[in-house]
């Protein structure tokens, strides 16, 4: 293995240069550093500048039988970082493919590579005078947009579940080959950044929350800015109520008068404007949904609405114009939460102590639900002396997305440990109420193993066809042992 690996190490100095080769120790231990204990250790650095590049790292990786890693930016906070599944994985930065390849604001699309983050969407946006926006994720604003979207992760605005708006992948596989998936494998198709389908089979879902290859360039589906746009904000003292409100957005989601729905509980909102302090008293629930409208007496009529449907049952409710947030580093603010010290001006999660572990399952849009998956995680937060801090989103019309994080200092002693521990229990008492998670992190990839039909096995069989050799991230989203 060593002297593979030695081997490989001069083809790839070679491929794409020695100085994007990092092997020296202080990269190397950043890179195996998260938000929680891993002990995952990472033989190598690899930083390709093109498609060309990374097929060509790939075959050198399968030639030499050496596992490869991707990532885009590296933060996956919560769920790992940059950190592999499995051990000795050489991992694939993709951060300097940062080109936006095509933008078309009458279609309302931009195709991207790996590297571009919300940030720089934004501000190409802005520099374009569009009128379109990009549906911004919950993390950093440095984040990777495609590598957001193959997590399925979830983002803002009308265009929230970001998955449902993106096409034309472009993937090179573990053996180097390249394909396109929709109407990207044509050259001269005009439709090529405008449809998910394409023709024949669709491949696009084999490659999100998978191993079977690396995405080097993705088309994404770009929000026209509504005309007139405002927030409903909303608060209740108890659960029951907030229970109550659900049932309510769920009738209110699926006759389209509202979008990008998002409750917090009392944690959650401190956490993301403060640190931890037993002076501070909020709601126990504080709720907003957006309302996107062509005109103003549209707008008026859907706010009237709303609101007449959900006054019953909130302790306060109004609403606001909806400005478009700046980009910045408040989402951060609470894997700082019990920290002794204040975040930084340049957070780093990873590198500051942070101790941050992400539990998200999946529950149906009903109140009662929820209900029981929100007093679960509350519970067994309680037990293990973490404070439960909980967002419930709403980016589709018949499932709620809870997003649960056990935040710690990983500076003091057993906090590892006994995070960890909060973490395995909840994620093990939701699967056996029948929420399963709908994304994983690299501390629970064992909850994708499929134990009762074929579909581990059908799945082994694809890997094998288009990763002989095994060696792409290994360990992650594993559906068979």
């Amino acid at each position: 293995m060593q002297n593979s690996l030695q081997e490989a190490l001069l083809q790839w100095r070679t491929t794409i240069g020695p100085d994007h080769v990092a092997t020296d120790i202080v990269t190397l231990v950043a890179a195996q550093t998260a938000t929680f204990a891993t002990g995952i250790q990472v033989p190598a650095i690899l930083y390709p500048s093109s498609t060309e590049e990374v097929a060509k790292c790939l075959r050198i990786a399968s030639e030499h039988r050496i596992p490869i890693y991707p990532v885009s930016t590296g933060k996956n906070w919560g769920n790992g970082s940059r950190v592999p599944a499995s051990q000795g994985c050489v991992i694939l930065d993709l951060s300097r493919m940062n080109r936006i390849i095509d933008f078309n604001e009458e279609l309302a699309y931009a195709a991207v590579e790996p590297g571009v983050t919300s940030r720089q969407m934004s501000a190409f946006l802005r520099a374009q005078n569009s009128r379109l926006r990009v549906s911004k994720n919950g993390t950093s604003p440095d984040a990777s947009l495609i590598g957001n979207a193959l997590e399925r992760g979830d983002g803002g605005g009308l265009y929230g579940e970001r998955v449902d708006y993106v096409c034309g992948l472009e993937v090179v596989l573990p053996t180097g080959e390249i394909i396109h998936t929709g109407f990207q494998r044509f050259p001269d198709a005009r439709c090529k950044y405008l449809s998910r389908a394409g023709l024949g089979p669709g491949f696009d879902g084999l490659f999100f929350q998978s191993n079977l290859g690396v995405v080097t360039q993705m088309t994404l589906w770009l929000e026209p800015i509504p005309r007139f746009e405002r927030r409903i904000v909303f608060a209740a003292d108890k659960l029951d109520r907030m229970e109550k409100v659900i049932d309510q957005l769920r009738v209110l989601k699926m006759n389209n008068l509202i979008h990008s729905i998002s409750i917090w509980n009392n944690f959650k909102v401190l956490s993301r404007v403060t640190q931890y302090s037993k002076q501070h008293r909020v709601a126990a629930w504080i709720g907003q949904c957006r309302i996107s409208a062509s005109s103003r007496i549209q707008s008026w009529s859907q706010k009237r609405l709303v609101m007449r449907a959900l006054l019953p049952f909130v302790t306060r409710i109004g609403s606001v114009r909806y400005g478009d947030e700046p980009d910045e580093n408040g989402n951060l603010q609470i894997a700082y939460w019990r920290k002794r010290t204040p975040m930084p001006n340049n957070p780093n999660p990873d590198q500051d102590g942070c101790g941050l572990i992400w539990c998200m399952p999946l529950v149906p849009f009903r109140g009662e639900d929820a209900g029981v998956a929100i007093k679960l995680m509350e519970e067994i937060a309680s037990k293990h002396h973490f404070e439960p801090n909980l967002a419930v989103l709403g980016t589709e019309q018949r499932t709620l997305r809870l997003v649960g994080g056990i935040i710690y200092d990983r500076e003091v002693e057993s906090e590892d440990e006994k995070a960890m521990r909060c973490h395995d229990e909840m994620l093990q008492a939701l699967i056996g109420e029948g929420f399963h998670p709908y994304r994983l992190g690299i501390q629970s990839m064992h909850a994708a193993l499929s134990k009762l039909d074929a579909t581990g096995d059908v799945w082994a069989r694809i890997k094998s066809a288009l990763d002989p050799e095994q060696v792409l991230a290994p360990g992650r989203y594993v559906l068979k042992r």
